[in-house]
């Protein structure tokens, strides 16, 4: 069974890593793809953990921002932010910043003043739970010739659980 789980498990994070650059996701995700060894636990079920740790992951598959909401703060159609005229954000003194030089002709502040820009966020590009609905058939059938050799194998007991 473990050599049928981790196949699964190969298998699902090359078909993720293609989708994400498939959907305009970033093209380093499929670097972060981890997949485990496959596991038993304390009451003989199998699993196998695949984890995508690239930090922007979540935001792509389920969106982020106003995106996620599909509203701006404050109302509006979505997908708009405010940028704001006068600084609303943070000052700093010039002696954060030694090495400054002002354009020709211009002096340099006491302090740097800063706008807080309120990004959009991201669309929902899904690409994790597409890949796996998708191809839910064809795991399920690299598992089941595995089950099926295990029976005929004696295996004592065979516990499936799959969750979507």
């Amino acid at each position: 069974m473990m050599p049928a789980l981790s196949a699964v498990g190969q298998l699902f994070s090359q078909q993720v890593g293609l989708r994400a650059i498939q959907v305009n996701a970033p093209s380093d995700i499929p670097n972060t793809i981890k997949v485990d060894s496959p596991m038993q636990n304390q009451r003989g079920v199998y699993y196998i953990d695949v984890r995508i740790e690239h930090p922007a992951a979540a935001a792509y598959e389920w969106g982020s921002g106003i995106h996620a909401t599909r509203q701006k703060q404050g109302g509006g159609p979505p997908g708009e932010y405010p940028i704001p005229v006068q600084p609303t954000g943070v000052a700093f003194p010039k002696s954060r910043w030694p090495k400054y030089q002002p354009p020709p002709g211009k002096s340099i502040p006491n302090y740097f003043y800063f706008a807080q820009i309120m990004h959009p966020g991201v669309a929902p590009r899904p690409f994790i739970t597409p890949t796996l609905t998708e191809n839910i058939n064809q795991y399920a059938a690299m598992l089941t010739g595995a089950l099926t050799a295990e029976i005929f194998a004696g295996s004592e007991r065979i516990e499936v659980i799959v969750s979507v």
